[in-house]
């Protein structure tokens, strides 16, 4: 992906909601595969968790697509430049859900990536609340970090 020219609170949502929606999809489909009970559980709570992230996303997109303050650009080159390195490394830049669970051997190897998809989240999700200057926006990154490092302890505790 190119350097990003500009980016603004609703455009940073929408790139959330992206990565929620990719989320659930693999913890949908690890859910759908595991081959135990317990870790099957763990995966469709997490995918549980990403569907309530969309539907928040989808409720503050809705809401705030005409408020101004959500549509201002942010004006900091080197979080922009920083941004679009985080959206390179994602994981789903370059695989789908479907192969990720498709190439991988262990179920270990699953929370790995799913670990990998976390971190990018908590990574994004923080520097969007360091660049925005609205405070409401702010607050749901800070609401969504929160919930994201919960998912990335539990997917920790279940890695050998």
């Amino acid at each position: 992906m190119a350097k990003l020219k500009t980016l603004n609170d609703l455009e940073a949502f929408l790139i959330g909601l992206e990565i929620e929606k990719n989320g659930y999809a693999l913890y949908k489909k690890a859910a759908e595969t595991a081959l135990f009970s317990d870790i099957s559980k763990t995966f469709s709570n997490l995918a549980d968790m990403e569907l309530d992230h969309i539907e928040t996303f989808k409720a503050i997109i809705n809401e705030k697509k005409e408020n101004k303050n959500f549509l201002t650009s942010y004006e900091n080159d080197e979080a922009l430049t920083y941004v679009s390195q985080i959206m390179d490394i994602d994981i789903f830049a370059s695989l789908t859900p479907d192969k990720i669970i498709e190439e991988a051997k262990t179920v270990e190897e699953v929370l790995k990536v799913a670990l990998e998809i976390e971190k990018n989240s908590i990574l994004f999700y923080t520097e969007m609340k360091n660049i925005s200057h609205n405070d409401e926006a702010i607050n749901i990154f800070n609401r969504l970090l929160t919930e994201e490092k919960l998912h990335f302890v539990l997917i920790s505790k279940l890695i050998k």
